[in-house]
């Protein structure tokens, strides 16, 4: 089939979509034609017909001698492949439907119109027409058609997911700073904005610097500031503004701008050329462009253009094997290091590729290195003291929040309000956590969790699921700039947190009464079948957790025991699991506090600090190991469940 007849060497304005003399601000390259060319594909799609291009079944219809006609084309969504810098092909979905000139019965049928789109080249010496040919032939669609790692989306950015910035960085680096990726340095920007082929300036975009970079395209007036009053400054063309000058900060924008000259420049390119057709359409009119903060084209340039330089900074394979040579002051390696060796390698990260820590941070864990999440937390007013983070805790979730965050919530769920008025929870170092000595500490004025709670942080902390909304992005002609403004985050409470906050409050809420109704007046005996009632615990269990003998146990539940040693008292603390205030409510009703200064507490306290799992039978191995005496006379040497400390 002959097409030439269909080339697009100077496309022209045929109609528009618009809402009187307003227009989008931005549109994909699918609009465009649904809105201005639409005619066009018709036109096409019905001469392939007529000629019997189309790939459907014609000999089927010569059988019946009877051809449908088309009463219906429209354009459904376009496939793009990036060619060029410039230049693109496309695949034009579109929607077929046929009658039957006899029986009047109709049927659809989709097929794709192939053709490229190229721009013009802004920086060239001699600006001609483009070379865009969109009807290049016809093919069948297929709902399984594959799409190529040069796929872009309707609004011609990249279609790119995070298992391929990593590839991104090393073919960026390959091309512009082949030496990162054979030595631990700092990336040169400036250098790398050189061999692009752009220009660097630094400018300051608006007055209170939340504008941090732009990339200017072609030559256009910017307004920049000097304090609060405007200046106009004429930029020329492939310029990249830098704001601000510290050097990690500078680092990370003009990475972020290499990235839209690189990958999103066909986006800028759509858009000028929309533009262009509009004031061709519009001579004499006012034309109101009207913004769409929420364009997903825009929005998916922009969280490439953020997240990608971090890939570049801290190629994966370098930082790997950094991440793996490293140990600290003792020798240990990440695996065996503690919270203070987790940061100095955040540190160390930090200063040698040129990121800021949080960029480190998020790095160290994205590579799989999890056991760094529960440092250089942000708190309330600083980083929150260092905790341990369970493996299984999910990627978007926190134990720290600010109060500033919480006041958010409240007000949003009745059940959380209930919560945090209840005095059940209150907020310390940065997370809202369970008010009991068990959990939480005070020092100079401030609480803080206590190293059992850091150590058991889904045990006594309220976790809350991040949920980030769209950034707020800018656009205009001429030029893609970067607006420093972070993640809109709230946060929510999930199902199972909620059932588990009830949990933890209706158990604070048994503590606390026990404690200042019936607890107060009850006898040892009666305290201690008080706990085995409400743990369901029977004298046999206990029996076996303790090593006590079972007339003992029954002889403390029924107070026809003197007064118990210290050493049986712990066996029925650690074979009960008390939690601390009501240890300390026992040792008070058996006459025993004076006891808590003592050698044996103090062991029993520091092995119950740092393994709150630890049984009575392998507290009895480690006394014996050091000839000390066992609290009970069963060491549990053949229990199975027994093992050293």
């Amino acid at each position: 089939m002959n097409t030439d007849t269909f080339s697009d060497y100077n496309p022209g304005m045929k109609y528009w979509y618009s809402d009187g003399d307003k227009f989008p601000e931005i549109i994909s390259f699918t609009q465009l034609l649904q809105w201005n060319y639409s005619d066009d594909y018709a036109a096409f799609i019905r001469y392939a017909h007529h000629n019997k291009a189309l790939p459907i079944d014609y000999e089927g219809f010569d059988e019946q001698k009877i051809i449908p006609d088309i009463t219906e084309v429209c354009i459904l969504e376009g496939i793009y492949e990036r060619l060029s810098y410039l230049s693109f092909s496309m695949s034009m979905v579109c929607g077929i439907v046929f009658t039957d000139r006899a029986s009047g019965e109709q049927f659809t049928q989709k097929v794709c119109v192939n053709g490229f789109h190229e721009f013009d080249d802004y920086n060239s010496k001699y600006h001609g027409k483009n070379n865009s040919n969109y009807f290049m032939g016809i093919s069948k669609y297929d709902d399984r058609m594959m799409h190529s790692r040069n796929q872009l989306d309707e609004y011609l950015v990249p279609v790119m997911y995070k298992r391929h910035f990593d590839e991104y960085a090393y073919n960026f680096l390959e091309r512009f700073c082949p030496e990162a990726l054979e030595d631990d340095m700092k990336i040169d920007p400036e250098l790398i904005v050189k061999r692009i082929g752009f220009n660097l300036r630094f400018e300051t975009l608006s007055p209170d610097n939340s504008v941090t970079g732009a990339t200017v395209f072609r030559d256009k007036w910017v307004a920049t500031y000097r304090g609060k009053r405007v200046v106009k400054k004429h930029i020329a063309h492939n310029t990249v503004i830098y704001s601000k000058k510290f050097d990690v900060e500078k680092r990370a924008i003009i990475l972020h701008e290499c990235i839209h000259i690189l990958s999103h420049n066909l986006f800028y390119e759509l858009q000028y050329y929309y533009r262009e057709l509009v004031s061709r359409y519009s001579v004499g009119k006012p034309v109101n462009f009207v913004k769409d903060k929420d364009c997903d084209g825009l929005k998916w340039a922009e969280v490439q253009a953020d997240a990608i330089p971090s890939h570049i900074s801290m190629y994966y394979e370098r930082v790997v094997n950094f991440i793996e040579s490293y140990s600290d002051r003792e020798g240990r390696n990440v695996y065996n290091t503690n919270h203070n060796g987790l940061r100095n390698l955040i540190d160390s990260v930090s200063r040698t590729y040129g990121v800021s820590r949080s960029s480190a941070k998020k790095r160290i864990i994205e590579l799989g290195f999890k056991q760094a999440r529960g440092v250089y937390e942000w708190g309330y007013m600083g980083y929150a003291e260092d905790f341990d983070v369970p493996e299984d805790f999910p990627d978007d979730h926190t134990y720290t929040v600010s109060l500033y965050d919480l006041s958010k919530i409240l007000g949003k769920s009745l059940q959380f309000d209930k919560h945090i008025h209840s005095g059940a929870f209150v907020y310390a170092d940065g997370h809202l956590v369970l008010d009991d000595p068990k959990y939480i500490v005070e020092r100079c004025g401030n609480l803080y969790l206590t190293e059992y709670a850091k150590a058991n942080m889904s045990e006594c902390c309220i976790p809350f699921k991040r949920v980030y909304g769209h950034k707020s992005y800018k656009y205009t002609i001429g030029e893609l700039r970067k607006e420093e403004e972070q993640y809109f985050c709230q946060y929510e409470l999930e199902a199972e947190t909620k059932r588990k906050i009830d949990k933890a409050r209706e158990e604070w809420l048994l503590q606390k009464y026990y404690l200042e109704n019936d607890g107060k007046s009850m006898s040892v005996g009666e305290t201690i079948r008080y706990h085995m009632n409400r743990l369901n615990i029977t004298v046999e269990s206990l029996s076996e957790r303790t090593g006590l003998g079972i007339r003992t146990i029954i002889g403390l539940r029924n107070n026809s025991c003197h007064i118990p040693k210290l050493e049986t008292v712990l066996a029925v603390f650690v074979g009960l699991r008390l939690e601390d205030i009501f240890c300390s409510d026992l040792l008070e009703k058996a006459n025993l506090t004076h006891m808590m200064k003592s050698e044996t507490y103090q062991l029993y306290h520091l092995m119950k600090s740092v393994k709150p799992d630890i049984s009575v039978y392998q507290i009895n191995e480690y006394l014996v190991s050091i000839d000390k005496k066992a609290w009970t006379k069963d060491t549990g040497k053949s229990d199975p469940a027994s093992a050293a400390i």
